[in-house]
């Protein structure tokens, strides 16, 4: 008794009853009533039981099937953690139920989710999972952790606009700067609580720009929608009308050149200021004032003058001409005041001619500018530039005239003397020097100090003293150099050195040197002469005694002489080598060599060993060698003899092969003999065959050995059979056994009379060989035994597990227990002509197979063929399932919830057939993809069903670039186009709404065409199925600042379609109409038809968005 089943690794214990005596599984019998059954593994299991009484008496055996079921596991197939700040959080996980028995029950910390697999809205987590199967089975616990990856906004910060958030009309308005910033966070910009414009942080200051009046605030948003707001109030940003400069009036016309005139601005508006600019004449700013000084009689003066208010501004031209007086001409004449002679700008002053004569003529009064003298007549000696002006009567000045004076009293350059004074000293050799003078100053004369005066470049000196020359150029400015003449008559000290004073048999050559003691003070070179061959080098190389002189002559010309004395000493010893004997023999392996000489001298054995002693231990010749004190050598030898050889030793025998007669071994070659046994004849009788030896000694003593190896004839014959055991059996009824023997001519003989060496034996048995060698009639058996095995193998086919198809299969389960055979064969037919190779194979459809035993103990014989059947389970109904088509959202979507019919265990592929299970998460953000998906259902005890198909479209949100066909216009006159794109990535758009300058007009394209007059920023919303995106660009428009009114057709008219207003540089009204202006003045106010002049006019046109646009238009004429 007990349960039938257990989950694995778990506990069960059977109990038994009938009888005191009890045997579990065919073990012994006792007195144990339990019985634990093994779990560790799963599947079916037989526990058997018999009992037996007192009387011994044994009880059918009864049987109990155990199964154990497999544990399931359980997975993570995905999981997700959270970005949100807020709910809904986007952190999730789903676990997989496996193995073990489906359905699976999930439990997630400790609750019962039934088969729920997919946990969402999850902040943060770490819970502990396990599944529980439909036997009950708990799989082991895994850890689901789920991290809250959300990104709040910690960095504090606040906007601010430029110029406190004012701009002048027509200008680029503002900038506002968010002061700190952090990453992966976007900022926004509002204008009136509508979103404008958009950027990335970056960890620093980002600047947003504006054009438009309004209230405007910034607001920082993350990953997750977290967001923040800045830390300051809403900016506000105005807009200030710019002021019109109406009139520029100059000041009465000067009546004397360079008086001052002034020029007066005046505006449309009050509280203006000026800035003023202009070039070519200087000019001093006060406010609405400009100064000019000087004036210069003729000239027109013009500029321009910014009118400024709010930072608002305008600029005008002034332009105006008048003439006052010339100025007077100032004339002036050099001239030389001792030679009368005329000079002309620039004169030169020299050292002959030191002074130019400036005389004065034009004006009323002259004034110098560097000493304010008024004299007409002034003597100028110094290079300079001289400014000089002349007044009329008036008082009126003149232009500065300029005498400019240039000195040419440069004294010769570049002086020089040759030779150098490093070159300038007499000697023995040179007893006189010429001296040359030179300068790089042409034409120049020279005036020695010898004793001569000479007046030439070149001298000759023979003294040692200080010469200087006088150098005299053509202005007559002078200049001086000397030099130092010295003198060197020492004679040279002179020596000879040498490496050694004597010549022997190791110093075969001496080096001699001249060396000059004083050679700094005598010069150099040095010329060396060998009296005995003049033309040695200053060191040579000497060989022969005798005595060497020398003569040496320094660069000064002086000369003196040395000598060396070289002696010589070779006299060669005498050596020779003493010994007791001059044969090596065994007995006296080594001889004592003894070297002498007639002198004290160093020994050397040609084996490069010292010493007067040497053992020589062989024959051969032995040199050895006397070096005496002067370096000479002399050598000798001798000659050994080698009497050390090895006797011929040799062994002969009566007989070659030892037999029952003995054999006699004889020795020869030797005087002593003793043989491997110890005996000393020179004979040994022996009886065996083996190997002997025998040593034999010379008369030297010299030993050497003897072998002889001998044969004996007393074997056995051999014998041995193939195979030495053999089985009849099915395959193989008959055995043939082959015997061998040795020698080749032996003879066979079997126990049943057979006398040939190969037999075939088809009964079973003993069988005995004999082999006979006739040479000597010794005779060897052997023998094998015969055995038989020729039964028929048994196959019981038991249920194979029941499986859902496609499946894998191992055919070899269907073999029972019971079965006998050494293998089995399987085949897919029942003729057994198709074999299966590998047990395990993969069934798609109900068919038989079958199974075959081959041999029993190898016995060769085959059984027959048994039928196997798959055992095929039930097929879940196919699950029903809605498509999903939605808008691209961030996080996932589970394919779960798209299933409609109740469901045990759903699982999920990519592919219709095949592939392995996949998540029943997909990703909700990837935009405009459709994908297909297949899911099946599988209920307990029944096979997974066939796939359904899931289709599943996102939606993606649209985009688009916002271009203008340009960002600067002239107002009025010339087209913009503005277009949206769609980028790459985007979502089909369904509408367009677009706004100018805020305001929505009736345009549903995507492209907007006009002829702006103010600038203007056009915006658009476009709208997709999931989004709508808002974008805007700016157009710059400008109105023109010039008009040439020539009726060719090209720039004729100004502001055409507006109604405009203009008016002069006087404030008065020209022209008025709604067409724009063409340069004609109007009837209403001047004659009808009559062209504006040239110059700058002032206008205002009313707008049809309701403002007015103020400027100026110049009219120009070619």
């Amino acid at each position: 008794t007990g349960d039938a089943d257990v989950c694995q690794n778990g506990t069960l214990t059977l109990t038994g009853s009938g009888a005191a005596d009890l045997s579990w599984n065919g073990g012994a019998y006792g007195a144990v009533t339990t019985y634990d059954v093994t779990t560790t593994t799963s599947g079916t299991q037989d526990i058997k039981l018999k009992v037996r009484d007192a009387n011994l008496c044994e009880s059918a055996e009864v049987t109990k099937t155990i199964t154990v079921n497999e544990l399931p596991t359980v997975s993570i197939v995905s999981q997700t953690d959270n970005i949100n700040c807020d709910a809904p959080y986007t952190g999730q996980f789903e676990l997989q139920g496996s193995n073990g028995t489906m359905p699976y029950i999930y439990w997630v910390d400790g609750v019962d989710n039934g088969s729920k697999t997919l946990y969402d809205n999850i902040q943060s987590t770490n819970s502990i999972s396990y599944v529980v199967d439909d036997n009950g089975c708990k799989s082991d616990d895994i850890t689901v952790e789920i991290h809250d990856n959300s990104l709040p906004i910690t960095v504090d910060f606040t906007a601010t606009a430029s110029n406190g958030g004012n701009y002048c009309e027509g200008t680029g308005g503002v900038d506002i700067t968010v002061s700190a910033t952090q990453l992966n966070v976007t900022y926004t910009l509002f204008k009136d609580n509508v979103a404008v414009n958009s950027l990335a942080g970056t960890e620093s200051p980002i600047t947003f720009s504006s054009n438009e009046e309004g209230s405007y605030k910034v607001e920082a948003t993350s990953t997750g929608n977290c967001k923040r707001d800045m830390n300051n109030a809403l900016i506000t940003v105005t807009e200030y009308a710019r002021p019109v400069v109406l009139s520029v009036e100059p000041s009465p016309i000067p009546t004397c050149a360079e008086e001052e005139l002034t020029f007066t601005a005046s505006s449309d508006m009050t509280g203006v200021s000026y800035i003023w600019t202009y070039a070519g004449y200087t000019a001093t700013e006060i406010d609405d004032k400009l100064i000019i000084d000087p004036t210069v009689g003729g000239v027109t003066y013009s500029g321009t003058v910014k009118a400024m208010k709010d930072a608002c501004e305008s600029v005008a031209d002034f332009p105006y001409s008048y003439s006052v007086a010339l100025k007077p001409v100032l004339s002036i004449v050099l001239s030389n005041p001792s030679t009368g002679g005329l000079l002309t700008s620039p004169a030169t002053i020299t050292c002959t001619d030191p002074i130019v004569r400036a005389t004065l003529s034009g004006g009323y009064r002259y004034e110098w500018l560097d000493t304010h003298q008024v004299n007409p007549v002034r003597d100028l000696t110094a290079a300079n530039i001289y400014n000089v002006m002349a007044f009329d009567i008036n008082g009126c000045p003149s232009d500065i005239s300029t005498v400019e004076i240039i000195s040419d009293q440069d004294k010769p350059k570049d002086l020089l003397i040759t030779p150098s004074i490093l070159d300038a000293t007499l000697t023995c050799l040179n007893q006189t020097m010429t001296l040359t003078a030179s300068s790089s100053t042409p034409n120049v004369t020279y005036l020695w100090n010898d004793d001569l005066q000479s007046t030439t470049a070149t001298i000759n000196v023979t003294k040692s003293r200080i010469y200087q020359v006088t150098v005299i150029g053509q202005n007559g400015c002078t200049e001086n150099v000397d030099i130092l003449v010295s003198q060197n008559k020492i004679l040279p000290q002179l020596s000879v050195s040498s490496t050694s004073d004597k010549l022997t048999c190791t110093t075969t050559s001496i080096q001699l040197t001249g060396v000059i003691a004083n050679e700094s003070e005598v010069g150099t070179p040095i010329v060396y002469e060998w009296l005995d061959d003049p033309n040695l080098p200053q060191s040579r190389t000497i060989t022969i005694q005798g005595t060497y002189s020398l003569r040496a002559t320094a660069a000064n010309g002086c000369i003196s002489e040395s000598s060396m004395q070289i002696t010589e000493d070779k006299v060669l010893p005498k050596v020779w080598i003493e010994l007791l004997t001059d044969t090596l023999t065994c007995n006296h392996p080594s001889i004592l060599l003894t070297a002498k000489s007639d002198v004290p001298v160093t020994y050397e054995w040609d084996d490069l060993s010292v010493g007067d002693t040497y053992t020589a231990t062989e024959a051969r010749i032995y040199t050895v060698k006397g070096t005496a004190l002067n370096g000479c050598e002399a050598q000798n030898d001798t000659t050994l003899q080698d009497a050390t050889a090895s006797p011929n030793i040799e062994i002969t025998a009566d007989s070659p092969v030892v037999t029952c007669k003995s054999v006699i071994l004889t020795a020869t070659g030797g005087v002593i003999y003793e043989w491997s046994d110890g005996s000393t004849s020179s004979t040994l009788e022996i009886t065996d065959g083996g190997n002997y030896s025998v040593e034999g000694t010379n008369r030297y003593g010299c030993t050497s050995t003897a072998q002889i190896s001998m044969t004996e004839d007393k074997t056995n014959p051999t014998v041995s059979l193939t195979p030495t055991r053999g089985t009849l059996t099915c395959t193989d009824p008959a055995l043939t056994v082959t015997s061998v023997g040795t020698p080749a001519t032996v003879s066979y003989m079997w126990n049943d009379g057979v006398n040939t060496a190969t037999r075939t034996i088809t009964i079973k048995g003993t069988y005995t060989v004999t082999v006979t060698n006739p040479d000597n009639e010794c005779t060897r058996t052997a023998s094998l035994v015969v055995s038989e095995n020729k039964a028929k193998p048994m196959l019981e086919i038991v249920d194979l597990p029941q499986v859902c198809l496609p499946a894998e299969i191992d055919l070899s389960d269907a073999i029972g227990s019971n079965t006998i055979a050494d293998n089995i064969a399987y085949y897919e037919d029942e003729l057994l002509t198709k074999p299966i190779i590998d047990t395990r194979i993969t069934v798609s459809s109900q068919q038989l197979y079958y199974a075959q035993g081959i041999s029993v103990n190898n016995s060769g014989c085959v059984g027959d063929a048994e039928p196997i059947a798959i055992n095929i389970k039930a097929m879940t109904t196919k699950p029903v399932v809605n498509n999903y088509d939605e808008c691209t959202r961030k996080g996932s979507k589970s394919l779960t919830e798209l299933v409609t019919l109740p469901y045990q265990t759903l699982r999920f592929y990519d592919t219709e057939v095949g592939g392995q299970p996949r998540s029943t998460i997909i990703d909700a953000s990837q935009s405009n993809t459709t994908t297909s998906y297949w899911v099946s259902d599988a209920h307990a005890g029944l096979c997974e069903s066939e796939r359904t198909e899931i289709v599943v479209h996102i939606e993606g949100e649209i985009d688009y670039d916002l271009t203008s066909s340009s960002d600067k216009v002239l107002a009025g006159k010339d087209e913009v186009t503005i277009t949206a794109t769609a980028t790459s990535e985007s979502a089909a758009t369904n509408s367009y709404n677009w706004k100018i300058n805020g305001v929505s007009v009736e345009e549903s394209s995507d492209t907007y065409t006009e002829y702006p007059y103010v600038n203007t920023v056009y915006e658009l919303s476009a709208s997709g199925r999931c989004n709508t995106v808002v974008k805007s660009v700016s157009v710059e428009a400008k109105w023109q600042t010039a008009i040439t009114p020539e009726n060719n057709g090209k720039n004729d008219v100004f502001a055409k379609g507006y109604h405009i207003t203009v008016f002069n540089r006087y404030s008065e009204k020209v022209f008025e109409g709604d067409d724009g202006w063409d340069g004609i003045v109007d009837s209403k106010f001047a004659k009808k038809g009559i062209v504006a002049e040239p110059g700058v006019y002032y206008y205002y046109i009313n707008l049809p968005n309701g403002t007015v646009q103020r400027a100026t238009i110049e009219v120009v004429k070619f």
